[in-house]
């Protein structure tokens, strides 16, 4: 009978441990998406102003009236903040509920703060890497 106490206590505690160290990797890979998915929704809004510039220049070539422009770009303007606000509430609503506090944006000056921390640290990393192989590259 003390055999099987013992084999249902290890049972158990491997239930456990294997529970919790599933829930961290799929923490882990779930960061990793979070960046990818900040990456491409930056990437789109800067594709959309690119877009928008493009049309501006375009109408002020072919519109002389400078009233209709503005127009235009604040009918733009508007575009955009619809666009943030939704990027980010379909961001955040597509994440499973476990997980939900694992990305911490709740509107765009976070997703620009989040994605600001992300390059410098990435960029540190870099920098780091550079200067570590100049230093093995002229080890004799």
């Amino acid at each position: 009978m003390s055999e099987f106490f013992w084999f249902l206590l290890g049972a158990l505690v491997y239930k456990v441990l294997f529970s919790l160290i599933d829930f961290g990797h799929k923490r882990i890979f779930l960061t990793k998406i979070k960046y990818l998915a900040f990456l491409l929704i930056g990437r789109a809004y800067q594709e959309l102003l690119l877009i928008q510039e493009l049309k501006y220049k375009a109408i002020s070539h072919t519109l002389e009236d400078e009233q209709k422009a503005k127009v235009h770009k604040n009918s733009d303007k508007a575009f955009l903040q619809a666009w943030k606000k939704n990027a980010v509430h379909n961001l955040n609503s597509s994440v499973p509920f476990p997980y939900q506090n694992a990305i911490e944006v709740e509107d765009w000056s976070d997703l620009m703060r989040v994605m600001d921390t992300y390059y410098r640290e990435k960029m540190r990393r870099t920098v780091g890497e550079k200067r570590k192989n100049q230093k093995d590259a002229h080890r004799p």
